[in-house]
């Protein structure tokens, strides 16, 4: 399937919400500026020119201050005055630091951090090293913060010539606070929490640190607890419907870190009260203020009148403030806040019902903070402040006045390829201001007007659309520090755009050509949600690219169908692709409440079921298939088509598509099944496995890892002699012999194009708690998978088939089963066979072995082994050496082929 590459990964999301909500991590573990006065106590030119810039800078006129110190820097670089030269040069950084200037700033710190190394300042260089290194985890670019920092992900076993390193060194108490603090951070958006609550808990409970530095430590602990228990909370609304224990468990660890979260919160706005540092306070207090509005456990033990003061004291701050990007932030966020008791919503993206601080104060301090951006010369604030104007009145239904702030906005920002993200914000917002006027139009019988408009929303999502189609390859992950992800700020201008596309296709008018070209412009517009799905939640530093984009007509054959689900807000749509490259629309007639409710329960009702035998409820199978397929066979009968591939969205994904029933047969009885997660990086290449060598890893014992207690698999010493059997040429790493370092041996020596796992697989809701168990009570990870793949002598995209036979995925959860399917796409392999809920070793034996001779004796396809390995199950009671209980769908439906079905 797709081939993972490094290189820069997704940096919308990161800019955005960077730009919108004030987390307040990095500017807490600044450094002490170098604008001392009586440095620069000469009378000459240069001095004069730095001592106007420090006071720009007090004064928050960080432009102007920067303009000053770059007309000093080259007199002082003539003179080859060192130690006033690196000065400047350290002003500089912070001032672009300020304007939100973060390549300069990154530039900047380089420059300062080479002058220290030239004259042996180790002190100064380690401080350096992690301001450089601060600007690039602001950028985004934590692989780089990290290399600057440590070189290490152990904090215990940094490198030499880091600056946790030379701080530790040279015994610097500021300098080590700030290197492990931002060190910690950077464990914190990697999602591993445990490791920076426990390296930022070490720091705080030195008894030698000082009370002015406390503040820093304790804000980014709350900000740690509080993204640890959003992740709980996470996890146990997936739980919520097979585990309701251990949803349970994960709600109280929730409500138990948020309480962590809100204690070192108010412990910070203590230190920055006691500090008189009004920027931190402001910092404590918007931390404190979304815990509160992100937990209502929390919001509930809290005194309405300390949430009032809170915002009081917020707002009184942000005024007093110095010009700043933070305080133009700062004041979007205050002002979009909803009333207390709801839940936050996404500003320039949501509207709330009511605004906490009311439309009149909203207003005023949406002005004053683009009269604050206006005043700093910095356009990208100008353009947010700008854009969120247009936005507020957008809430109001000024459509007129929104639009006219909104094309300010446009106007405004800066159009060069590494600001698009601003630009593409705006045409969004741009549609949906149209689209409301439309619908308003409609409402007033005023169809020709209404049209107009239309055209116009849809012209504006589709520059949307192309600005992120362009810059999707830059696009970062967003970090776990902020409180609204992919779903908010870029999943709906996809989902509109398809929307309004297949609205189209969909009028009676149009001609069968023109109604074809828009469904497939609908198709690819859904393929690259897809796309940018999948990379939303691999969450690495990898792009995904693919090696030729795929089009559906060049992948399936004269008997393969296509079909691909589309969840929006008003409807559910199937769309089918035939192999004569027609295009067919079907929207579900039957309530679309009922209809996710029934997807939803599905797959844990069939588990449930598991003990029923023959006994069980086919209601819901019988329905699904009425609702989601009966419909589709006057397309798929006269094609003559033997295999479906399934391009599903969202909670579709956690369908066990072959389980649906018909009254008398199975879908997987009648048709061979795949799924894949996004056809672009999807290729069909046809294989002969008969005389290919096979790679088996497997851990057959009782295991316990991240508390988590996994049972033995007394089968799977029976399921690897029968791949043995298969491929001949088969190297065995089993047990204690199956670990990462003997792995990444094996690999680099012998390509093997049958990759087999016969172990614990779990998929959790995020990649993190998506791993392999391997031997001696250990994991591999994912993305240790996949890096480990990568060096496989012929590359990962030599395997032709992975398969993980022993899954524990969530069953019912969207994001899990995401995660099961983007499988393929992250380890580059070309196909994956895996299950959607943990199955029975002793079933999964013979549905596995069934397969494989099918594959390789019977030569037959992918999809097609897989089929009838299922139906053997389905017809068990006709086998007499076979359980007869197998036959229920619990033991057979969960397994997917997942990419290549050739």
């Amino acid at each position: 399937m797709g081939v993972l590459v490094m290189g820069k990964f997704r940096r919308i999301l990161r800019r955005y919400l960077s730009l919108l909500f004030i987390i307040g991590f990095l500017s807490t573990w600044g450094l002490d500026l170098a604008l001392s006065q009586s440095a620069f106590s000469q009378t000459n030119s240069p001095s004069q020119l730095v001592q106007k810039g420090v006071d720009l800078y007090q004064a928050g006129e960080y432009q102007k201050a920067i303009s000053e110190w770059e007309k000093a820097l080259p007199i002082y670089q003539q003179q080859r005055n060192s130690s006033y030269e690196i000065l400047v040069l350290e002003n500089l950084a912070r001032a672009y630091q300020q304007v939100g200037q973060e390549d300069s700033a990154i530039t900047t710190w380089n420059k300062v951090s080479d002058k220290y190394r030239q004259n042996g300042n180790l002190v100064q260089l380690g401080r350096s090293l992690t301001e450089q290194a601060q600007a690039y985890l602001r950028s985004g670019k934590n692989n780089n913060a990290l290399a600057l920092l440590c070189g290490s992900a152990n904090p215990n076993s940094c490198l030499p010539n880091t600056s946790v390193t030379i701080a530790r060194e040279q015994k610097d108490k500021l300098g080590t606070i700030s290197a492990v603090g931002t060190l910690a951070e950077i464990y914190r958006r990697q999602g591993d929490y445990d490791l920076a609550v426990d390296t930022l808990e070490k720091e705080v409970a030195q008894k030698t640190i000082e009370e002015s530095h406390k503040f820093a430590l304790l804000n980014s602990l709350g900000n740690t607890y509080f993204e640890r228990g959003n992740l709980a909370l996470t996890r146990a609304k997936a739980a919520q419907n097979s585990d309701r224990e251990q949803a349970e468990k994960l709600q109280k660890k929730a409500i138990a870190d948020y309480q962590k979260a809100l204690k070192n919160f108010q412990s910070s706005l203590e230190k920055a009260s006691q500090e008189k540092n009004p920027k931190n306070e402001l910092v404590a207090l918007l931390n404190l203020i979304r815990l509160t509005y992100k937990n209502n456990t929390i919001a509930a033990n809290s005194q309405t009148q300390s949430i009032d003061t809170w915002l009081s004291s917020a707002i009184a701050l942000q005024q007093k403030l110095p010009d700043s990007t933070f305080k133009v932030n700062a004041g979007i966020e205050l002002a979009n806040l909803p009333k207390i008791g709801e839940n936050i919503t996404v500003p320039l993206a949501q509207c709330p019902s009511e605004t906490q601080l009311g439309k009149e104060r909203s207003q005023q301090i949406l002005d004053s903070a683009l009269k604050t951006a206006q005043n700093l010369q910095d356009k990208r604030s100008e353009s947010f402040s700008f854009g969120a104007l247009g936005h507020f009145y957008e809430c109001q239904k000024q459509y007129d006045t929104a639009l006219d702030f909104t094309q300010k906005a446009l106007l405004t920002a800066d159009t060069s390829f590494t600001n698009q993200d601003s630009s593409y914000l705006w045409e969004w917002q741009t549609g949906r201001i149209f689209r409301s006027q439309s619908n308003l139009l409609i409402s007033q019988n005023k169809t020709a007007e209404a049209g107009q408009k239309e055209l116009a929303a849809v012209q504006a999502f589709e520059r949307s659309f192309n600005i992120l189609e362009k810059i999707r390859g830059d696009i970062l992950i967003a970090a776990r520090d902020v409180q609204f992800d992919f779903r908010d700020v870029i999943e709906p201008i996809y989902r509109e755009l398809a929307r309004l596309k297949i609205k189209s296709a969909n009028s009676a008018s149009i001609p069968e050509t023109q109604r074809n070209k828009q469904l497939t412009s609908a198709l690819e517009t859904i393929d690259s949600l897809r796309l940018a799905e999948l990379q939303n939640y691999l969450n690495n530093d990898c792009v995904i690219t693919p090696t030729q984009i795929q089009k559906v007509e060049r992948l399936i054959d004269k008997n393969t169908a296509v079909i691909s689900s589309l969840i929006l807000e008003d409807s559910l749509v199937l769309l089918v692709s035939l192999p004569d490259g027609k295009k067919h629309l079907y929207e579900i007639t039957e309530n679309r409440d009922r209809v996710l409710e029934t997807v939803q329960r599905f797959s844990p009702k069939i588990v449930k079921d598991r003990l029923a035998k023959d006994s069980y409820d086919r209601t819901d199978y019988q329905n699904l298939y009425d609702w989601l397929f009966r419909p589709l066979e006057p397309y798929l009968d006269p094609a003559q088509i033997k295999t479906l591939v399934f391009v599903q969205d969202g909670i579709f994904r956690t369908i066990p598509i072959g389980a649906l029933y018909d009254g008398k047969q199975f879908l997987i009885e009648k048709y061979a099944l795949a799924i894949t997660p996004t056809i672009s990086l999807t290729t069909t290449t046809k294989s002969d496995s008969r005389q290919e060598k096979a790679l088996v890893l497997s851990v057959s014992k009782a295991s316990q890892v991240d508390d988590i207690s996994f049972q033995a698999l007394p089968n799977i010493k029976s399921e690897v002699e029968k791949v043995k059997l298969q491929f001949p040429q088969t190297k065995v790493l089993q047990d204690e012999n199956f670990s990462k370092d003997s792995l990444e041996k094996e690999v680099k020596q012998t390509a093997y194009p049958i990759v087999h796992i016969a172990s614990h697989a779990v998929f959790g809701v995020v990649p993190e708690e998506t791993f392999i168990l391997i031997g001696n009570n250990n994991k591999l990870t994912i993305q240790e998978l996949e890096k480990v793949l990568r060096d496989l002598k012929g590359g990962p995209s030599s395997v032709e088939l992975l398969t993980i036979s022993a899954c524990q995925t969530a069953a019912g959860d969207e994001r899990a089963a995401l995660g099961l399917a983007g499988v393929a796409i992250q380890t580059g392999v070309k196909s994956a066979l895996a299950s959607l809920w943990s199955v029975d070793d002793r079933s999964t034996f013979e549905l596995i072995s069934e397969f494989y001779t099918n594959l390789v004796e019977r030569k037959m396809t992918k999809a097609e082994s897989l089929r009838q390995a299922q139906i053997k199950l389905i017809k068990t009671k006709q086998e007499d050496r076979i359980n007869n209980d197998y036959d229920n769908p619990y033991f057979w439906a969960a397994f997917v082929l997942i990419g290549d079905w050739s």
